[in-house]
C-alpha cells in the first residue's frame, strides 16, 4: 500500500517542526535548578563510611565531557567495599560503561536488569524502586559487579537508548539536557560471601521459627502458591514451603529469583 503524498508532507512537516524546536531551545538560556556540588555528598551514608579516590585526569575529564563528578570508596561495618562514581553532564552526552570499561581492560560477561528498593521522600511520586543495569565484568582473575543508571529531570533510566530519547524530549520541552551517570562497582567475591552468610542466617531462622519477623517474608502466589520467600540480597531469594503436618521446612530454591 502506497503512502499518499499528503501523509509524506505531514511527516516531513512534523520532523521539520521538531528540529526547529530543538534548535530554538538550543539558543534559549536553559532554566536549570540550582544544585550543590557532588563533592558535598556525605562521607557517612548510614553504616557506610566513604573516602575519596584519585581525581580524574584532565584527559579523562575532557573525553567524558563531565561538568562535575565524585569518585569514592565506601566501606560498611562488615568490611564490604564498593566504588561509587557519579558524573554530572550539563549538556548530556554520556559515555556508557559498556563502552568505557572494555577500554580499561574489563570484559563484560553478563548483563541484566533488576529493581532496587528505594525510600521515597515525603511528597514524592510514590515510587518504591528504581530499574537499573547490572553487569559482571572480568579482567584477568578479577571479577566485579557493576550497577549503573542515568538520572535527570526526575527520571531514573537504565536504557541508553531511552536516555537519548528523553534527552531530545527535555531539550524541546524544558530547554535542558543535563543529567547524571551513577555507577557502583563491587568485587563479586564480596557479594557472594555476604550472600552465603545471609542465607545461612535465614536457614537458621527457619529451623527455629519459619514465621519469624523480622526479617520479613512474602507469601507467594501463582505457580508458587503456598510457598514463602525471604530476600537474601537484591538478586537472590530463599523460597520454601512449611509442611505443618510433619513439622518440616522444605527449601524449594536458593540463589535465584522467582523467575
Amino acid at each position: 500500500m502506497k503512502i499518499s503524498m499528503a501523509i509524506r508532507i505531514l511527516v516531513f512537516c512534523i520532523c521539520l517542526l521538531a528540529g526547529a524546536g530543538i534548535m530554538a531551545r538550543t539558543y534559549e538560556p536553559a532554566s536549570i535548578p540550582r544544585r550543590d556540588s557532588l563533592s558535598t555528598l556525605p562521607m557517612q551514608l548510614g553504616s557506610w563510611k566513604g573516602q575519596p579516590l584519585a581525581d580524574l585526569s584532565d584527559n579523562a575529564r575532557n573525553m567524558l565531557q563531565v561538568s562535575d563528578y565524585v569518585t569514592r570508596q565506601y566501606t560498611n561495618s562488615d568490611g564490604l567495599s564498593v566504588g561509587l562514581y557519579i558524573g554530572y553532564h550539563l549538556k548530556g552526552g554520556f559515555h556508557s560503561p559498556l563502552n568505557c570499561l572494555p577500554g580499561s581492560g574489563w570484559i563484560p560477561v553478563e548483563k541484566d536488569y533488576f529493581d532496587i528498593p528505594v525510600t521515597v521522600p515525603s511528597g514524592g511520586n510514590g515510587r518504591t524502586s528504581i530499574h537499573v543495569n547490572r553487569i559482571v565484568i572480568l579482567k584477568g582473575a578479577d571479577k566485579q559487579v557493576v550497577l549503573y543508571w542515568y538520572q535527570g529531570c526526575g527520571r531514573v533510566i537504565a536504557s541508553e537508548y531511552w536516555g537519548l530519547i528523553y534527552g531530545m524530549v527535555d531539550q524541546m520541552r524544558l530547554g535542558r539536557t543535563d543529567a547524571a551517570l551513577v555507577r557502583i562497582m563491587c568485587p563479586a567475591e564480596s557479594l557472594e560471601a555476604a550472600a552465603e552468610e545471609k542465607a545461612e542466617r535465614l536457614v537458621h531462622i527457619l529451623s527455629q521459627n519459619p514465621y519469624q519477623t523480622p526479617p520479613p517474608y512474602e507469601k507467594l502466589m501463582g505457580d508458587l502458591s503456598g510457598a514463602y520467600s525471604r530476600r537474601i540480597n537484591i538478586k537472590h531469594r530463599l523460597v520454601y514451603q512449611i509442611l505443618e503436618e510433619i513439622r518440616k521446612v522444605k527449601v524449594i530454591r536458593m540463589w535465584t529469583h522467582y523467575e
